[in-house]
């Protein structure tokens, strides 16, 4: 059904589905019989194949002047060879050769700065400083002053001097004593209210007058 339904369309005509493209191009008749041999021209047999043009033999490797054109316009280096962009490069680096760096010359002479920063804490010479006893006081000051973790700051002006349960600001005149945040989202819910329906489950009929 689904076949002959598409059968209108011209997209189905012109491309049968497991066929070639259909372009209603009217050939001779010879070109029915089993035996026709092609379009074209018949190619003569030569004695060199494609693996002979791709893979000649008896032909040494290319001249270095040959070799250096490919370098230059195909990066045609050899697997493993290194690439050498012919640089003109300084003096200074053929003196001096792996140690030869770019930039200008710290005058600091730093070699280990990575390492200094992992290590802050200890002294110039890498050991680790010497313990030093503060006073009391400074330490006592720090706490006293500096807010804690999930503690609250200490203002250092004594306890408020309020009765046992205070809460400060003003009732909510709209809520009655009951009426809480708790009581909001637990909800007032009576046993009643959890009843399903009578007509629960029940198909009804509704006419128009």
């Amino acid at each position: 059904m689904q076949d002959r339904a598409e059968l209108i369309y011209k997209t189905n005509k012109r491309e049968p589905l497991g066929q070639t493209y259909c372009r209603d191009h009217v050939l001779p008749q010879e070109t029915q019989e089993p035996e026709f041999p092609g379009f074209g021209k018949k190619v003569e047999q030569g004695t060199v194949d494609a693996k002979e043009v791709i893979f000649p033999r008896g032909v040494g490797p290319d001249p270095p002047e040959i070799r250096a054109q490919y370098l230059y316009t195909h990066q045609n280096y050899d697997p493993g060879e290194q690439v050498n962009r012919n640089y003109n490069l300084p003096d200074e680096i053929k003196t001096q050769g792996n140690n030869f760096m770019y930039g200008k010359e710290d005058p600091l002479s730093i070699t280990d700065g990575v390492a200094r920063c992992f290590r802050a804490d200890r002294n110039e010479d890498k050991s680790f400083p010497n313990t030093v006893i503060g006073k009391v006081e400074l330490e006592d000051y720090r706490n006293s002053t500096a807010a804690a973790l999930s503690k609250g700051s200490n203002y250092m002006q004594g306890a408020p001097k309020v009765p046992e349960g205070h809460f400060f600001g003003k009732p909510s005149g709209k809520s009655g004593p009951n009426e809480t945040v708790a009581a909001c989202l637990e909800g007032a819910t009576e046993a009643k209210d959890l009843i399903p329906d009578s007509g629960l489950g029940t198909f009804f009929i509704c006419l128009a007058i």
